[in-house]
């Protein structure tokens, strides 16, 4: 034993309270022998649960803990979120959290985590201990997909909170789609392809060499203000007058 023992809180966090949708068992779940078997349970109702194996994982760094220090400054809890919303999960874990620690203040956390979305409440944990160590219990060949997902994920969310990207995701498609329903109205099919290269061009051109900002430079002193809708909406106009005129010198 060491001299000046710290309480240490070794912690499993169930983020989206798969054990509680699966299992029926409510966080907190305190002591070793009830996350035996909340692990067992939530094993026996999903084999793959990786949640499950974070617990097992968890209660082995507890009694690997107990060699070192008294059982009364060991603890071991699974705290458990919701999984509606990442909201209401922050906000249970920290209700739970608050729960733990009326009892057993904790001079260190050890976080036994099954992937990068439980790593996220750690700011959370930082209200309850100054020191957080983390142990990463993952099934080797998930972990990759995992981290995986959550970084396309973080791309998503930024994708969607900057205005010129989601005008570059979504615009691209919307102008293809706008041009193919405009051409079969119009029965021009079979310039889709030539139309859609042309003005996608033209987007592209104009991302590169800010040509919408020059051309409203060179207007600017009709007092207008021409963007880039209103210039793609003028090619359009141009490419298709084109075409109907090239089609009546033919026919």
């Amino acid at each position: 034993m060491v001299s000046n023992p710290e309480k240490v809180l070794v912690l499993c966090i169930d983020r989206d309270d798969d054990v509680g949708v699966k299992t029926g068992i409510k966080g907190p779940i305190i002591g070793r022998e009830k996350n035996v078997e909340a692990a067992s349970k939530l094993a026996m109702a999903d084999p793959s649960e990786a949640d499950a194996n974070a617990i097992f994982g968890a209660i082995k760094v507890y009694d690997e803990m107990q060699k070192e220090l008294s059982e009364d400054n060991v603890m071991i809890a699974t705290v458990t979120g919701n999984n509606k919303s990442e909201f209401l999960a922050d906000r249970e874990i920290l209700r739970q959290m608050s729960e733990i620690t009326e009892n057993f203040r904790p001079d260190m956390i050890i976080l036994v985590s099954d992937g990068a979305d439980d790593e996220r409440v750690i700011p959370l944990l930082s209200r309850f201990s100054n020191t957080i160590s983390i142990r990463r219990v993952l099934v080797q060949q998930s972990r990759g997909m995992e981290d995986a997902y959550f970084l396309l994920r973080r791309y998503m969310e930024k994708l969607f909170e900057n205005p010129k990207n989601r005008a570059i995701a979504f615009g691209i498609p919307g102008v293809v789609l706008f041009l193919g329903a405009l051409f079969y109205v119009l029965n021009l099919q079979r310039y889709f392809y030539a139309g859609a290269g042309l003005l996608i061009g033209l987007i592209l051109l104009d991302k590169a060499f800010d040509i919408s900002r020059r051309i409203q430079l060179t207007v600017g002193y009709f007092g207008g203000s021409l963007g880039l809708v209103s210039f793609i909406g003028g090619m359009s106009g141009l490419t298709i007058s084109i075409i109907l005129m090239y089609n009546e010198a033919i026919y």
